[in-house]
Protein backbone atom coordinates (compact mmCIF):
# COMPACT_ATOMS: atom_id res chain seq x y z
CA UNK A 1 0.00 0.00 0.00
CA UNK A 2 2.80 2.51 0.76
CA UNK A 3 4.53 1.93 -2.75
CA UNK A 4 1.04 2.34 -3.99
CA UNK A 5 0.72 5.58 -2.41
CA UNK A 6 4.04 6.74 -3.68
CA UNK A 7 3.06 6.38 -7.22
CA UNK A 8 -0.33 7.50 -7.38
CA UNK A 9 1.38 11.09 -5.74
CA UNK A 10 4.29 10.69 -8.00
CA UNK A 11 1.90 10.66 -11.15
CA UNK A 12 -0.25 12.87 -10.89
CA UNK A 13 2.34 15.46 -9.28
CA UNK A 14 4.31 15.29 -12.51
CA UNK A 15 1.06 15.63 -14.50
CA UNK A 16 0.29 19.01 -12.33
CA UNK A 17 3.53 19.80 -13.09
CA UNK A 18 3.80 19.65 -17.30
CA UNK A 19 -0.22 20.98 -16.55
CA UNK A 20 0.91 24.20 -14.93
CA UNK A 21 3.87 26.13 -16.28
CA UNK A 22 6.50 27.93 -14.18
CA UNK A 23 5.53 25.47 -11.26
CA UNK A 24 9.17 24.81 -9.46
CA UNK A 25 10.57 21.59 -8.11
CA UNK A 26 10.13 22.31 -4.62
CA UNK A 27 6.54 23.10 -5.63
CA UNK A 28 6.21 20.46 -7.24
CA UNK A 29 7.71 18.56 -4.01
CA UNK A 30 4.87 20.01 -2.00
CA UNK A 31 2.52 18.94 -4.01
CA UNK A 32 4.02 15.37 -4.03
CA UNK A 33 3.89 15.63 -0.13
CA UNK A 34 0.41 16.60 0.06
CA UNK A 35 -0.85 14.36 -2.43
CA UNK A 36 0.72 11.43 -0.39
CA UNK A 37 0.12 12.46 3.12
CA UNK A 38 -3.82 13.18 1.36
CA UNK A 39 -3.96 9.58 0.54
CA UNK A 40 -2.08 8.08 3.63
CA UNK A 41 -4.96 10.23 5.82
CA UNK A 42 -7.58 8.55 4.15
CA UNK A 43 -6.41 5.10 4.25
CA UNK A 44 -5.71 5.41 8.01
CA UNK A 45 -9.21 6.24 8.52
CA UNK A 46 -10.96 3.71 10.62
CA UNK A 47 -7.57 2.04 10.91
CA UNK A 48 -5.98 4.45 13.63
CA UNK A 49 -6.73 7.48 15.15
CA UNK A 50 -4.36 9.89 12.65
CA UNK A 51 -3.23 13.13 14.64
CA UNK A 52 -0.08 13.37 12.92
CA UNK A 53 -1.21 12.92 9.23
CA UNK A 54 -3.80 15.38 9.40
CA UNK A 55 -1.01 17.81 10.87
CA UNK A 56 0.61 17.18 7.62
CA UNK A 57 -2.28 17.34 6.00
CA UNK A 58 -3.49 20.65 7.10
CA UNK A 59 -0.05 21.98 7.35
CA UNK A 60 0.89 21.36 3.74
CA UNK A 61 -2.47 22.67 2.49
CA UNK A 62 -2.33 25.91 3.91
CA UNK A 63 1.83 26.45 3.57
CA UNK A 64 2.04 25.29 0.36
CA UNK A 65 -0.75 24.48 -1.90
CA UNK A 66 -2.40 27.83 -1.05
CA UNK A 67 0.30 29.51 -1.55
CA UNK A 68 0.75 27.39 -5.33
CA UNK A 69 -3.36 28.78 -5.59
CA UNK A 70 -2.11 32.09 -4.98
CA UNK A 71 0.89 32.02 -7.29
CA UNK A 72 -0.77 30.67 -10.64
CA UNK A 73 -4.65 31.04 -10.45
CA UNK A 74 -5.65 33.26 -7.94
CA UNK A 75 -3.59 36.26 -7.57
CA UNK A 76 -6.21 39.36 -7.85
CA UNK A 77 -5.91 39.52 -4.28
CA UNK A 78 -5.12 43.09 -2.71
CA UNK A 79 -4.03 42.21 0.59
CA UNK A 80 -3.63 38.80 0.92
CA UNK A 81 -1.18 38.21 -2.35
CA UNK A 82 2.59 36.37 -1.96
CA UNK A 83 5.10 39.57 -1.68
CA UNK A 84 7.92 36.95 -2.76
CA UNK A 85 8.98 34.63 -5.74
CA UNK A 86 8.16 31.24 -5.68
CA UNK A 87 11.71 30.91 -5.70
CA UNK A 88 12.45 32.09 -2.93
CA UNK A 89 9.24 31.25 -0.94
CA UNK A 90 9.12 27.44 -1.73
CA UNK A 91 12.77 26.33 -0.85
CA UNK A 92 12.53 27.10 2.82
CA UNK A 93 8.43 26.16 3.32
CA UNK A 94 9.28 22.80 1.45
CA UNK A 95 12.20 22.02 3.27
CA UNK A 96 10.69 23.22 6.65
CA UNK A 97 7.33 20.70 5.98
CA UNK A 98 10.40 18.06 5.34
CA UNK A 99 11.87 18.21 8.27
CA UNK A 100 8.52 18.81 10.39
CA UNK A 101 7.36 15.79 9.08
CA UNK A 102 10.86 14.13 9.77
CA UNK A 103 10.83 14.35 13.37
CA UNK A 104 7.05 14.12 13.51
CA UNK A 105 7.13 10.49 12.05
CA UNK A 106 10.45 9.17 13.71
CA UNK A 107 10.40 5.67 15.24
CA UNK A 108 6.37 5.72 14.53
CA UNK A 109 5.39 2.89 12.42
CA UNK A 110 4.39 0.80 15.33
CA UNK A 111 1.68 3.21 16.64
CA UNK A 112 -1.15 2.78 14.89
CA UNK A 113 -0.81 -0.97 16.46
CA UNK A 114 -0.61 -0.34 19.41
CA UNK A 115 -3.50 2.58 19.23
CA UNK A 116 -5.58 -0.39 17.64
CA UNK A 117 -4.79 -2.49 20.82
CA UNK A 118 -5.63 0.03 23.10
CA UNK A 119 -8.73 0.86 21.76
CA UNK A 120 -9.40 -2.83 21.59
CA UNK A 121 -8.93 -3.14 25.04
CA UNK A 122 -11.32 0.10 25.96
CA UNK A 123 -14.01 -1.44 23.95
CA UNK A 124 -13.73 -4.15 26.04
CA UNK A 125 -13.83 -2.21 29.25
CA UNK A 126 -16.64 -1.73 31.93
CA UNK A 127 -18.89 -0.33 29.32
CA UNK A 128 -21.41 1.49 32.00
CA UNK A 129 -18.66 3.24 34.13
CA UNK A 130 -17.24 4.62 30.62
CA UNK A 131 -20.92 5.85 29.98
CA UNK A 132 -21.16 7.62 33.62
CA UNK A 133 -17.37 8.83 32.71
CA UNK A 134 -19.07 10.30 29.61
CA UNK A 135 -22.05 11.88 30.76
CA UNK A 136 -20.12 13.61 34.26
CA UNK A 137 -17.66 14.95 31.32
CA UNK A 138 -20.53 16.44 28.98
CA UNK A 139 -22.50 17.92 32.18
CA UNK A 140 -18.98 19.33 33.63
CA UNK A 141 -18.20 20.79 29.98
CA UNK A 142 -21.18 22.23 29.22
CA UNK A 143 -20.91 24.43 32.96
CA UNK A 144 -17.48 25.82 31.92
CA UNK A 145 -18.87 27.05 28.83
CA UNK A 146 -21.72 28.90 30.21
CA UNK A 147 -19.54 30.44 32.99
CA UNK A 148 -16.43 30.86 30.67
CA UNK A 149 -17.61 34.21 29.73
CA UNK A 150 -17.78 35.15 33.19
CA UNK A 151 -14.16 34.63 34.34
CA UNK A 152 -10.83 36.68 34.32
CA UNK A 153 -8.02 36.19 32.15
CA UNK A 154 -5.89 33.13 32.75
CA UNK A 155 -9.14 31.31 34.37
CA UNK A 156 -11.13 32.46 31.20
CA UNK A 157 -8.49 30.30 29.63
CA UNK A 158 -8.57 27.38 31.83
CA UNK A 159 -11.80 26.92 31.55
CA UNK A 160 -12.29 26.66 28.18
CA UNK A 161 -9.70 24.08 28.10
CA UNK A 162 -12.78 22.62 30.44
CA UNK A 163 -15.20 23.11 28.15
CA UNK A 164 -13.90 21.05 25.78
CA UNK A 165 -14.12 18.30 27.96
CA UNK A 166 -17.75 17.68 26.68
CA UNK A 167 -16.86 16.66 23.49
CA UNK A 168 -14.32 14.16 24.72
CA UNK A 169 -17.96 12.96 27.42
CA UNK A 170 -19.46 12.32 23.50
CA UNK A 171 -16.47 9.88 22.13
CA UNK A 172 -16.48 8.25 25.58
CA UNK A 173 -20.52 8.05 25.08
CA UNK A 174 -20.61 7.03 21.42
CA UNK A 175 -18.35 4.07 22.93
CA UNK A 176 -20.90 2.49 24.56
CA UNK A 177 -24.28 1.33 23.16
CA UNK A 178 -26.97 3.15 25.11
CA UNK A 179 -30.21 4.09 24.18
CA UNK A 180 -29.70 7.25 24.69
CA UNK A 181 -25.65 8.25 23.31
CA UNK A 182 -26.83 10.25 20.26
CA UNK A 183 -28.92 12.52 22.38
CA UNK A 184 -25.99 13.35 24.24
CA UNK A 185 -23.74 13.45 21.78
CA UNK A 186 -25.88 15.68 20.15
CA UNK A 187 -26.15 18.61 23.36
CA UNK A 188 -22.28 17.85 23.84
CA UNK A 189 -22.44 19.40 19.94
CA UNK A 190 -24.84 21.73 19.73
CA UNK A 191 -23.31 24.19 21.77
CA UNK A 192 -20.39 24.50 19.54
CA UNK A 193 -22.86 24.70 16.85
CA UNK A 194 -24.59 27.05 18.04
CA UNK A 195 -21.83 29.70 18.65
CA UNK A 196 -20.01 28.56 15.27
CA UNK A 197 -22.98 29.73 13.81
CA UNK A 198 -23.83 32.47 16.13
CA UNK A 199 -20.42 34.32 15.69
CA UNK A 200 -19.96 33.03 12.18
CA UNK A 201 -16.93 31.47 13.28
CA UNK A 202 -16.51 27.67 12.04
CA UNK A 203 -13.20 26.73 12.45
CA UNK A 204 -13.20 24.67 15.39
CA UNK A 205 -16.59 23.46 14.96
CA UNK A 206 -14.96 22.00 11.62
CA UNK A 207 -12.23 20.53 13.76
CA UNK A 208 -14.09 18.91 16.58
CA UNK A 209 -16.36 17.37 14.28
CA UNK A 210 -13.79 15.91 12.32
CA UNK A 211 -12.08 14.36 15.36
CA UNK A 212 -15.86 12.91 16.14
CA UNK A 213 -15.78 11.63 12.26
CA UNK A 214 -12.18 9.62 12.73
CA UNK A 215 -13.14 8.47 16.48
CA UNK A 216 -16.58 7.37 15.05
CA UNK A 217 -14.75 5.49 11.58
CA UNK A 218 -12.26 3.89 13.97
CA UNK A 219 -14.94 2.36 16.09
CA UNK A 220 -17.78 1.40 13.63
CA UNK A 221 -14.61 -0.04 11.26
CA UNK A 222 -16.52 1.75 8.39
CA UNK A 223 -15.68 0.39 5.00
CA UNK A 224 -14.08 1.75 2.17
CA UNK A 225 -16.79 3.02 -0.20
CA UNK A 226 -18.78 4.06 3.48
CA UNK A 227 -15.85 6.54 4.16
CA UNK A 228 -15.41 7.62 0.66
CA UNK A 229 -18.72 8.78 0.87
CA UNK A 230 -18.95 10.72 4.10
CA UNK A 231 -15.29 12.28 3.12
CA UNK A 232 -17.06 13.63 0.29
CA UNK A 233 -20.05 14.75 1.91
CA UNK A 234 -17.29 16.60 4.29
CA UNK A 235 -15.82 17.96 2.17
CA UNK A 236 -18.74 19.78 0.48
CA UNK A 237 -20.23 20.76 3.71
CA UNK A 238 -16.40 22.45 4.22
CA UNK A 239 -16.50 24.06 0.82
CA UNK A 240 -20.31 25.48 1.34
CA UNK A 241 -19.50 26.77 4.52
CA UNK A 242 -16.38 28.44 3.30
CA UNK A 243 -18.34 29.72 0.18
CA UNK A 244 -21.04 31.73 2.15
CA UNK A 245 -18.82 32.76 4.89
CA UNK A 246 -18.16 36.32 3.92
CA UNK A 247 -22.31 37.23 3.24
CA UNK A 248 -22.77 35.26 5.89
CA UNK A 249 -20.89 37.31 8.53
CA UNK A 250 -21.92 40.33 6.74
CA UNK A 251 -25.32 39.62 7.89
CA UNK A 252 -24.44 38.65 11.56
CA UNK A 253 -21.27 40.77 12.60
CA UNK A 254 -23.90 43.35 11.67
CA UNK A 255 -26.64 42.39 14.08
CA UNK A 256 -29.35 42.19 11.16
CA UNK A 257 -30.18 38.76 12.58
CA UNK A 258 -30.05 38.14 16.29
CA UNK A 259 -31.61 34.50 16.94
CA UNK A 260 -29.90 31.48 16.64
CA UNK A 261 -32.13 29.67 15.27
CA UNK A 262 -32.94 32.04 12.17
CA UNK A 263 -29.36 31.92 11.70
CA UNK A 264 -29.08 28.33 10.80
CA UNK A 265 -32.33 28.81 8.85
CA UNK A 266 -30.88 32.05 7.08
CA UNK A 267 -27.21 29.96 6.57
CA UNK A 268 -28.97 27.17 4.54
CA UNK A 269 -31.07 29.66 2.78
CA UNK A 270 -27.62 31.95 2.00
CA UNK A 271 -26.10 28.55 0.69
CA UNK A 272 -28.73 27.56 -1.59
CA UNK A 273 -29.18 30.71 -3.17
CA UNK A 274 -25.32 31.50 -3.26
CA UNK A 275 -24.33 27.69 -5.05
CA UNK A 276 -27.20 28.30 -7.53
CA UNK A 277 -27.42 31.70 -8.46
CA UNK A 278 -24.19 33.45 -8.10
CA UNK A 279 -22.45 34.30 -11.99
CA UNK A 280 -19.50 33.41 -12.79
CA UNK A 281 -17.31 36.66 -11.92
CA UNK A 282 -19.23 36.26 -8.50
CA UNK A 283 -18.23 32.78 -8.09
CA UNK A 284 -14.64 33.50 -9.01
CA UNK A 285 -14.50 35.91 -6.48
CA UNK A 286 -15.44 33.36 -3.93
CA UNK A 287 -13.27 30.98 -5.28
CA UNK A 288 -10.34 33.96 -4.77
CA UNK A 289 -11.69 34.43 -0.78
CA UNK A 290 -11.24 31.13 -0.12
CA UNK A 291 -8.18 30.28 -1.81
CA UNK A 292 -6.99 33.33 0.55
CA UNK A 293 -8.72 31.93 3.43
CA UNK A 294 -6.74 28.70 3.10
CA UNK A 295 -3.50 30.42 2.26
CA UNK A 296 -1.15 31.18 4.87
CA UNK A 297 1.49 31.47 3.16
CA UNK A 298 0.33 35.14 2.15
CA UNK A 299 1.82 36.00 6.24
CA UNK A 300 5.00 33.41 6.04
CA UNK A 301 6.09 35.38 3.02
CA UNK A 302 5.66 38.88 4.35
CA UNK A 303 8.07 37.59 7.53
CA UNK A 304 10.74 36.58 4.88
CA UNK A 305 10.10 39.80 2.80
CA UNK A 306 10.27 42.09 6.05
CA UNK A 307 13.30 39.81 8.01
CA UNK A 308 16.06 41.10 7.98
CA UNK A 309 15.30 43.41 5.82
CA UNK A 310 13.10 45.66 8.00
CA UNK A 311 13.51 43.82 11.43
CA UNK A 312 16.39 41.93 12.54
CA UNK A 313 16.38 37.99 12.86
CA UNK A 314 14.46 37.68 16.97
CA UNK A 315 16.91 34.55 17.14
CA UNK A 316 14.83 32.44 19.87
CA UNK A 317 13.35 35.37 21.66
CA UNK A 318 9.86 34.58 20.77
CA UNK A 319 10.49 31.00 21.24
CA UNK A 320 11.66 31.11 24.65
CA UNK A 321 9.04 33.94 25.24
CA UNK A 322 6.41 31.15 24.05
CA UNK A 323 8.05 27.99 26.78
CA UNK A 324 8.04 30.87 29.19
CA UNK A 325 4.55 31.37 28.82
CA UNK A 326 3.62 27.86 28.77
CA UNK A 327 5.16 26.86 31.66
CA UNK A 328 4.71 30.12 34.37
CA UNK A 329 1.15 31.07 35.27
CA UNK A 330 0.50 34.85 34.43
CA UNK A 331 0.35 36.00 38.27
CA UNK A 332 3.93 34.73 38.22
CA UNK A 333 4.90 36.48 34.55
CA UNK A 334 2.41 39.12 33.99
CA UNK A 335 4.16 40.61 31.39
CA UNK A 336 4.51 36.83 29.27
CA UNK A 337 3.22 37.20 25.84
CA UNK A 338 -0.19 37.06 24.86
CA UNK A 339 -1.65 34.52 22.16
CA UNK A 340 -3.48 36.07 18.86
CA UNK A 341 -0.65 37.80 16.94
CA UNK A 342 -1.10 41.33 18.06
CA UNK A 343 2.34 41.88 19.57
CA UNK A 344 4.26 39.50 16.76
CA UNK A 345 2.18 39.92 13.67
CA UNK A 346 3.36 43.79 13.03
CA UNK A 347 6.75 43.87 14.38
CA UNK A 348 7.20 40.55 11.61
CA UNK A 349 4.82 41.69 8.59
CA UNK A 350 4.80 45.42 9.20
CA UNK A 351 1.42 45.33 8.94
CA UNK A 352 -0.58 46.11 11.54
CA UNK A 353 -3.95 44.49 12.81
CA UNK A 354 -7.09 46.38 13.80
CA UNK A 355 -8.56 45.76 17.20
CA UNK A 356 -9.78 42.90 18.14
CA UNK A 357 -8.56 41.11 14.88
CA UNK A 358 -6.57 37.59 15.41
CA UNK A 359 -3.72 36.74 13.67
CA UNK A 360 -1.33 34.37 14.04
CA UNK A 361 2.43 34.23 12.67
CA UNK A 362 2.58 30.29 12.08
CA UNK A 363 4.76 28.22 13.18
CA UNK A 364 7.01 28.13 10.44
CA UNK A 365 7.12 31.76 9.52
CA UNK A 366 7.60 32.48 13.15
CA UNK A 367 10.80 30.21 12.91
CA UNK A 368 12.16 31.94 10.10
CA UNK A 369 11.38 35.41 11.74
CA UNK A 370 13.87 33.76 14.99
CA UNK A 371 16.67 31.44 12.72
CA UNK A 372 15.90 32.18 8.92
CA UNK A 373 17.08 28.83 7.05
CA UNK A 374 17.94 27.46 10.37
CA UNK A 375 13.97 27.67 10.82
CA UNK A 376 14.12 24.27 9.16
CA UNK A 377 16.04 22.95 11.80
CA UNK A 378 13.37 23.78 14.43
CA UNK A 379 10.74 22.78 12.58
CA UNK A 380 12.63 19.20 12.88
CA UNK A 381 12.53 19.53 16.77
CA UNK A 382 8.71 20.45 16.63
CA UNK A 383 8.26 17.41 15.25
CA UNK A 384 10.36 15.08 17.13
CA UNK A 385 8.35 17.01 20.42
CA UNK A 386 4.86 16.26 19.68
CA UNK A 387 6.21 12.66 18.36
CA UNK A 388 7.42 12.31 21.44
CA UNK A 389 4.36 13.58 23.57
CA UNK A 390 2.34 11.28 21.19
CA UNK A 391 4.58 8.38 21.89
CA UNK A 392 4.20 8.92 25.97
CA UNK A 393 0.08 9.33 25.62
CA UNK A 394 0.35 6.16 23.08
CA UNK A 395 2.23 4.02 25.77
CA UNK A 396 0.51 5.18 29.08
CA UNK A 397 -2.82 4.34 27.20
CA UNK A 398 -1.63 0.83 27.25
CA UNK A 399 -2.48 1.06 31.13
CA UNK A 400 -5.28 3.35 30.21
CA UNK A 401 -7.04 2.88 27.11
CA UNK A 402 -9.38 5.79 27.30
CA UNK A 403 -6.37 8.48 27.31
CA UNK A 404 -6.79 7.89 23.58
CA UNK A 405 -9.56 9.61 23.30
CA UNK A 406 -8.31 12.82 24.94
CA UNK A 407 -5.73 13.64 22.25
CA UNK A 408 -7.81 15.81 20.40
CA UNK A 409 -8.22 18.23 23.30
CA UNK A 410 -4.28 18.33 23.89
CA UNK A 411 -3.25 18.63 20.45
CA UNK A 412 -6.26 20.99 18.81
CA UNK A 413 -3.81 24.38 18.69
CA UNK A 414 -1.40 22.06 17.06
CA UNK A 415 -2.90 20.71 14.05
CA UNK A 416 -4.00 24.68 13.01
CA UNK A 417 -1.47 25.08 10.89
CA UNK A 418 -1.87 29.48 11.46
CA UNK A 419 -1.28 28.89 15.10
CA UNK A 420 1.81 30.64 16.00
CA UNK A 421 4.74 28.69 18.55
CA UNK A 422 3.24 30.14 21.90
CA UNK A 423 -0.59 29.31 21.08
CA UNK A 424 0.64 25.39 20.71
CA UNK A 425 3.00 25.19 23.27
CA UNK A 426 0.81 26.90 25.55
CA UNK A 427 -2.04 24.77 24.63
CA UNK A 428 -0.46 21.54 25.27
CA UNK A 429 0.67 22.37 28.38
CA UNK A 430 -2.50 23.48 29.84
CA UNK A 431 -4.12 20.87 28.04
CA UNK A 432 -2.59 18.54 29.67
CA UNK A 433 -2.67 19.68 33.15
CA UNK A 434 -6.29 19.96 32.39
CA UNK A 435 -6.75 16.26 31.35
CA UNK A 436 -4.48 14.81 34.53
CA UNK A 437 -7.33 17.21 36.60
CA UNK A 438 -10.39 15.94 34.81
CA UNK A 439 -9.21 12.24 35.16
CA UNK A 440 -7.73 12.53 38.45
CA UNK A 441 -11.21 13.46 39.39
CA UNK A 442 -13.07 10.71 37.01
CA UNK A 443 -10.96 8.26 39.33
CA UNK A 444 -12.67 9.30 42.08
CA UNK A 445 -16.07 10.33 41.37
CA UNK A 446 -16.63 7.25 39.43
CA UNK A 447 -13.83 4.74 39.84
CA UNK A 448 -14.16 1.60 37.72
CA UNK A 449 -15.10 -1.37 39.40
CA UNK A 450 -12.27 -3.12 40.88
CA UNK A 451 -12.26 -6.41 38.95
CA UNK A 452 -11.78 -4.09 35.91
CA UNK A 453 -8.45 -5.26 33.94
CA UNK A 454 -8.54 -1.57 32.73
CA UNK A 455 -8.70 0.42 36.01
CA UNK A 456 -6.96 3.43 35.87
CA UNK A 457 -3.46 3.28 36.87
CA UNK A 458 -1.87 6.13 35.40
CA UNK A 459 -1.89 8.45 37.97
CA UNK A 460 -0.35 6.28 40.06
CA UNK A 461 1.67 4.92 38.33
Amino acid sequence: MFAVKIIISLIITLYVGFEISGLTGYAQTGIFIFLFFTLHFFTSIGKTIPIRSLMVLVSTLQWIIGPILSYHFFNDSYIYYMIIPEEVYMPYVVMAEIAFIAGLFLFSLKEPDKIADSFEKLKKSDVKTLYKRGLMLVVVGIIATLIQPLMPGALAFFMLLISFSKYIGAFYIFLTKEPLRWFWIIIAFSFEILHAFGNAMFHELILWLMFLYLIYAFISNISTVTKSISIIAIIAVVFTIQYIKTDYREVVWNNKISDNTQKLEFAGELAQKKLTSDSDIEKQDKLQEMVDRINQGWIIARIMYVVPRYEPFAEGETIYRGLSAAILPRILAPNKVKTGGQEYFPRFTGLTLTEGTSMDLSIVGEAYANYGEGGIIFMFFLGLFYNITLKFLVKKSEKLPELLLWIPLIYFYAVKAESDFTTSINHIVKASIVVWILIKGLNMLIPYQKNNQYKNILINS
